[in-house]
């Protein structure tokens, strides 16, 4: 028997008025016996009442990134360790907005599409060892500017 864990499963639980939607990520284990799949009991990993979203996991299956939106409007990327149930903020950018986070370089880092300032998006690339994030394609933006 393996178990096995799989995308993580979103669930709404209301509504913040104008702001984005209280959602949450669950891990769901799911377990292979020969031809016999079973689910185990879901696994909040985020319980907070704000909105948590667009979960992306590592290539090993260690962690998840995702975006949530936890002081105000304003949304920072989170990482969540599988095995210890650790919560680590990644990026703390007020006032702006980083959203779908993508691991890139082998783990050294990650991409992320930024709300910048005057709402201008652009992708950013945000390096895990804490030295300075920068876009990654300068003169490509979407939004205002």
């Amino acid at each position: 028997m393996r178990t096995v864990w799989p995308l993580c499963m979103l669930a709404a639980y209301g509504s913040l008025g104008a702001q984005s939607p209280a959602t949450d990520i669950f891990l769901i284990p799911l377990r292979v016996e020969s031809e016999t799949i079973s689910l185990g009991t879901p696994r909040n990993v985020t319980a907070w009442p704000g909105y948590d979203n667009q979960p992306f996991w590592t290539s090993d299956g260690s962690a998840i990134y995702f975006a949530s939106v936890r002081h105000g409007n304003q949304a920072d990327i989170y990482r969540y360790l599988v095995a210890g149930g650790g919560l680590d903020r990644v990026t703390a950018t007020a006032p702006e907005s980083e959203y779908s986070p993508v691991v890139i370089e082998h783990g050294k880092a990650i991409s992320v599409v930024r709300v910048e300032r005057d709402s201008t998006q652009r992708l950013w690339r945000f390096p895990l060892d804490g030295s300075q994030p920068a876009p990654m394609l300068e003169r490509i933006r979407a939004g205002a500017a």
